[in-house]
């Protein structure tokens, strides 16, 4: 019953091999009983030369098939072996180049990470996670322009996305453009009311920027309620502890 949905009908994927496991098992339990009744066969017409081969031909198989058992499970041992691998037979494609990118990403190599999303945007420009991703990169690296650039892209591509209207407004907040991270905090709030991290930079903009303390207590309160222990959350903690300043005090 699995075969059909794991065989003929089509996917995305051109390949998806963990599509084929359980589905494998009738194909294997056949020939399992071809191989047991090819050895009946042999030994009830006493057939020496028959069951030999048969045997030898099973010991070869399951010796063949643990060392490529082995050897797959060296690949499968990590993200990054095993997308470098599929990355080495497919070096044309766009999914391998992202998650090989992603990986490095994850073990700390930026610089390597940085140089194959680029080259992912060289086949696939318009791309949404490449483009955010490779912003995030940039940000990490104080390339704050080149970031802002990939982040817009990105939010062209999906204007309904939070995280991406979020990361827009905390370049603008660095670059104290208030209205415009404004617009973007907010449509961030908007669309995934739970994230504290743009309530937090919306406490920051209003607190210290827009002159308007207490609403920044506001937004810095929901995200606490949110996240008590991000960062930076004792210097907020504090905030709620002092007396509301007048706007000169913050000018």
């Amino acid at each position: 019953m699995l075969s059909p949905s794991s065989s003929i009908v089509t996917l995305h994927d051109l390949a998806a091999e963990h599509r084929v496991y359980l589905a494998s098992y009738g194909f294997f339990f056949l020939v399992s009983i071809g191989i047991i009744y090819g050895i009946r066969h042999a030994s009830s017409r006493k057939n020496h030369r028959l069951y030999t081969t048969i045997l030898c031909l099973l010991i070869a198989s399951l010796l063949l098939m643990g060392m490529m058992t082995i050897k797959r499970n060296s690949v499968w041992k990590s993200e990054l072996s095993l997308w470098t691998d599929t990355y080495k037979k497919s070096p044309d494609k766009v999914r391998p180049l992202i998650n090989l990118a992603r990986s490095y990403s994850i073990i700390g190599d930026k610089g390597r990470s940085i140089d194959l999303y680029e080259k992912a945007l060289n086949l696939l420009p318009y791309d949404y996670v490449t483009n955010y991703n490779l912003g995030d990169l940039y940000q990490e690296k104080g390339r704050h322009e080149e970031a802002l650039n990939k982040f817009l892209l990105a939010r062209r591509l999906k204007p309904d996305n939070p995280e991406v209207n979020a990361k827009l407004g905390e370049i603008y907040l660095a670059k104290k453009e208030s209205e415009l991270s404004r617009k973007f905090l907010k449509k961030a709030v908007e669309l995934n009311p739970r994230n504290p991290v743009p309530l937090r930079n919306l406490g920051i903009l209003h607190y210290f920027h827009l002159a308007k303390p207490e609403e920044g207590l506001a937004y810095f309160k929901r995200s606490l309620y949110l996240d008590p222990d991000q960062p930076e959350a004792e210097n907020i903690r504090r905030l709620f502890e002092m007396p509301i300043p007048e706007q000169s005090e913050i000018d």
